[in-house]
């Protein structure tokens, strides 16, 4: 039975209403707490405590691993924690390092860090000879503006240069059957989708539909866009990596890791707040895409098709 005030203005359906929301919100918060059964105040209002206060231990916990990072032990633990075997000869690693910031559209920060942390990681844990590292960065900010912050022997990251260096990885004498390559990327991606587009793409002995080609991902050097000889540079599509590390495997075998620190997804264009549909590639004369039939078919360059734009 409800009692009802009889100074209140409010009338007994009001009341029995308002109680049912308490009723209710109680119950909402006895679920979230965990207690089952028969609700008690004094019991709900402990759980809720004793949530809280877990929640508040975990947030601590996050506070304090976060200033471990800041001020580098964490790393340290890590590293100590992580050390390699000690039958690991170094002097059979080598790596392509490349880390790129400097867009001249929608610049990057941490990249190159990142490929510099790699570089320490190879050099002071794994014991890989300097000589076997080669790095290609593109930096921009604090790198920028301190030159001792990066090792001297670096080369810019353009189109031509990043092909370069992995194809000389299948060429390089030093380069022993089944050493261990490491190659590490950390910029922008993106993607192509031209499955729409209609005719077809003359193979020599035969043709591949554009429809069949589908989404292509690629990488995006430091010089995407800029123009050379009147062409645009085009980014380096999965596939020319797929054609270029087939041929790594034939030459040197099969011990190659690729660590890929890009998106491909829309972020890249959602960043710059264009139509989604500038995405995909347009017909155009005067840009090139390299293009391979299949992912791990081993070619020699490639198929050239005038389509990025």
């Amino acid at each position: 039975m409800v009692s009802v005030d009889p100074a209140s203005t409010e009338n007994p359906l009001q009341i029995l209403l308002k109680r049912l929301e308490a009723d209710e919100a109680v119950d909402a918060l006895a679920k979230q707490c965990g207690v089952d059964g028969w609700l008690d105040s004094v019991e709900v209002l402990d759980a809720a405590r004793s949530q809280a206060l877990q929640m508040e231990e975990e947030l601590n916990a996050l506070r304090l691993k976060i200033a471990r990072i800041e001020n580098g032990t964490l790393r340290s633990e890590l590293t100590a924690f992580a050390r390699p075997p000690r039958d690991i000869d170094g002097s059979r690693f080598w790596a392509v390092l490349i880390g790129i910031d400097g867009y001249r559209h929608h610049p990057l920060h941490g990249c190159v860090s990142d490929a510099l942390e790699i570089n320490d990681y190879l050099l002071n844990d794994l014991g890989v000879p300097k000589d076997c590292i080669q790095l290609l960065l593109g930096p921009s900010g604090k790198h920028r503006d301190c030159a001792r912050c990066l090792p001297v022997e670096i080369s810019n990251p353009s189109r031509a240069n990043i092909i370069s260096t992995l194809c000389d990885l299948i060429t390089n004498h030093k380069i022993e059957k089944d050493d261990s390559i490491i190659i590490y990327f950390a910029g922008h991606g993106s993607c192509y989708d031209y499955s729409h587009y209609p005719g077809n793409l003359d193979n020599g002995n035969s043709k591949i539909s554009f429809k069949d080609l589908k989404m292509i991902t690629a990488l995006c050097p430091i010089d995407r866009g800029n123009q050379d000889g009147g062409v645009p540079v085009p980014d380096i599509s999965n596939r020319e990596i797929d054609a270029i590390l087939s041929q790594v495997c034939v030459e040197k075998g099969h011990r190659i890791t690729f660590i890929q620190d890009a998106s491909h997804g829309m972020d890249f264009e959602l960043v710059a707040r264009v139509s989604l549909a500038s995405r995909f590639i347009r017909y155009s004369r005067n840009s090139y895409l390299l293009v391979v039939n299949h992912v791990f078919v081993p070619v020699k360059f490639g198929i050239l098709f005038s389509l990025l734009d």
